[in-house]
């Protein structure tokens, strides 16, 4: 049975249990997408796995008080340099998100969602949540489907963007080779 991650905030994180390379990457507050660009020599690419209408994962809906049955745009993407696939990310956005400045979050293509949010200054991001995912866990079979072997476990969090009364989430999964890359060891 699968299972949804337990998502906990960043006063309740226990930072030793984090592999060294991943901290800084796991506790940023600010865009992946330009701590990427700066860390990669490559040039930093969005690979847009799909973007479709769906239930959103129970505790998705949860965290974003979604009304039961409720449908939302989900996105999945990896942020990738070179062929490289680092970060998986899914963005689950609800239908009123979606209304007024908030159309332009549908239309990204490959896009990086960090690009739009963090450019456009009516967004604010809410506290980061983060989670140790298994195999056990939805999240992680998403994350990892892509990949010629799965790991153990992976790192990963989560965090509200607010836009007056609209509001989405997003996920961000830190991929095996995200570490090697960080601590100088990948190519």
């Amino acid at each position: 049975m699968k299972m949804d991650p337990r998502w906990l905030p960043h006063k309740d994180f226990i930072r030793p249990a984090v592999p060294l390379p991943l901290r800084p990457w796991l506790f940023e507050e600010g865009s992946l997408t330009q701590c990427l660009e700066r860390l990669c020599q490559d040039q930093v690419h969005v690979q847009l796995l799909g973007q479709h209408w769906e239930y959103p994962l129970a505790d998705e809906a949860m965290a974003l008080t979604m009304r039961p049955g409720a449908r939302a745009l989900v996105r999945r993407v990896l942020l990738c340099s070179g062929k490289q696939a680092l970060i998986f990310a899914r963005s689950v956005i609800p239908e009123d998100s979606l209304r007024g400045g908030g159309k332009r979050l549908g239309h990204l293509g490959t896009r990086s969602l960090g690009s739009l949010l963090f450019s456009d200054h009516s967004y604010h991001r809410g506290g980061i949540q983060y989670a140790r995912l298994r195999h056990s866990h939805r999240l992680f079979g998403q994350a990892t489907r892509h990949l010629d072997g799965a790991p153990g476990l992976l790192w990963g969090r989560r965090s509200i963007f607010h836009r007056r009364s609209q509001a989405l989430l997003v996920h961000e999964v830190f991929l095996p080779q995200l570490g090697l890359v960080a601590s100088g060891k990948g190519a």
